[in-house]
């Protein structure tokens, strides 16, 4: 606040006039006609006393406003030192209206709280009566009393750093993830908080717990037997040997949360009355899409080890099948992606060689390319893009097939030019609504710029 800590304790006493004499009272409203910033303050003092003016003409006992104005009294000297809670500074005497209303009401009731209808979370406050001294309270009690109970966002005092160590403070204990589960009887609201947990602990691995995590997810699985949740805690399991450095056990509890989808489906299959072996056959798709879903989400996350050995897996359990030939060509990606170029050409060459006409073989001859030119086969490159275009049926791929052919020529240098031109031109001749074309004319502008007059005219 720009102004001076003066005009922020007027601020702070305004209306209340038998804590403000008359000279600071005109200072102040001789201030705030000049100064925005304080009239702002002044305002929201205003407003807020607004919200307690019930409070007025209430008694509360005298051990209640001791106790307050002593808190209230340390509470301004902390935040006169720390100038950048000023601005909240405004608004600290409320608490004593508040305290005073809290107070109030918990004293209209102390004989049912004496008689042990007190809600058990608050204080019990005995009513004064006559002749007696007040009932002294805590400032602990206190602190818990004036405390409001509504959303942070609209508390001005949720900015309010930590106190000094002579004010104590009832903070509520945090629930450990063992007390939160207990409090929960519903698998998928259990599975969520696991699933919260296990988000948070891959974000700060040295603040997580995976072991306590995995747990949770089995006593899940044990409490309610045989529900969707109890098997997608089985994946969840999974998630945390992985995060823990376990592979080998990640894969091997994955598999059987694929597993058990795929007894599922078979059930539901029968269910539906479809017969043993189609329903054998829903059960193993599912378990295929599930394993299948999970190597890529390793891949596209570049756990290059993880999905390796996934790969293997798919290949080995469905060799022959769609699922093996997409592990074979997954783990020649993973292969070229960490750039081990040997391995991954033998990969690729091995699925063109052994299923020429399968939809895996083109994608083959379309990564194959880019391996070879990363080990500088130009040449082979060239020749694995034609055999790409001749092998397909595809216009698309043909088209794309024509582009990187002309882009590897176009690299091998300019004699080659001519060629690479030759190449560009034939897609927009005969490719009119090749989605690469847009790709391919700018290549063809490129080169022109780069030849003679005479290349550049050329028209194969």
């Amino acid at each position: 606040m720009a102004c001076s800590e003066e005009y922020s304790r007027l601020i702070s006493l305004y209306p209340l006039s038998e804590d403000q004499t008359p000279e600071e009272r005109a200072k102040l409203e001789a201030h705030i006609q000049e100064c925005a910033e304080c009239r702002a303050d002044l305002e929201k003092w205003r407003e807020f006393l607004n919200l307690i003016c019930s409070a007025k003409g209430v008694k509360a006992p005298q051990g209640v406003l001791d106790c307050t104005h002593a808190n209230i009294t340390a509470a301004i000297r902390r935040r006169a030192a720390m100038k950048r809670l000023l601005r909240v500074a405004c608004f600290v005497p409320a608490i004593a209206a508040a305290a005073v209303t809290i107070a109030a009401y918990f004293g209209a009731f102390g004989d049912s709280a004496s008689k042990g209808t007190a809600a058990p979370d608050q204080p019990a406050i005995v009513a004064e009566k006559p002749g007696e001294q007040p009932a002294k309270v805590e400032e602990s009690q206190l602190e818990t009393a004036v405390t409001p109970d509504h959303d942070k966002a609209t508390d001005p005092f949720a900015s309010v750093g930590q106190p000094e160590a002579d004010v104590p403070v009832v903070a509520e204990r945090e629930l450990s993830l063992e007390d939160k589960f207990a409090q929960i009887d519903d698998p998928a609201k259990v599975l969520a908080l696991l699933k919260a947990e296990l988000k948070a602990a891959e974000a700060d691995p040295q603040g997580g717990d995976p072991e306590g995590i995995i747990a949770l997810a089995e006593r899940l699985g044990e409490r309610w037997p045989g529900s969707p949740e109890s098997v997608d805690a089985i994946k969840l399991i999974s998630r945390c040997h992985t995060q823990m450095g376990e592979l080998d056990k990640a894969r091997e509890v994955f598999l059987s949360y694929a597993d058990a989808l795929g007894k599922a489906a078979t059930k539901r299959g029968l269910a539906r009355g479809l017969g043993e072996e189609k329903a054998a056959t829903l059960g193993e798709e599912s378990t295929v899409d599930a394993v299948r879903e999970e190597t890529s989400r390793l891949f596209r996350e570049t756990d290059y080890t993880s999905a390796l050995a996934f790969c293997d897996v798919m290949r080995t359990r469905w060799s022959g099948k769609e699922a093996g030939f997409f592990g074979q060509f997954l783990t020649a990606r993973c292969y070229g992606d960490t750039r081990q170029y040997d391995d991954a050409e033998q990969e690729y060459r091995q699925i063109i060689a052994e299923h020429p006409t399968s939809e895996w073989a083109t994608r083959a001859r379309r990564s194959l390319p880019v391996i070879l030119a990363n080990r500088g086969r130009m040449p082979e490159a060239v020749l694995v893009c034609q055999q790409w275009a001749d092998m397909t049926d595809d216009r698309q791929a043909q088209a794309t097939a024509y582009y990187f052919k002309g882009c590897y020529l176009m690299a091998m240098g300019e004699e080659h030019y001519p060629a690479a031109l030759q190449a560009w031109q034939w897609v927009v001749n005969e490719y009119p609504d090749a989605k690469c074309l847009r790709s391919v004319k700018g290549m063809i502008a490129k080169l022109n710029n780069k030849v003679t007059g005479h290349i550049g005219r050329h028209n194969p």
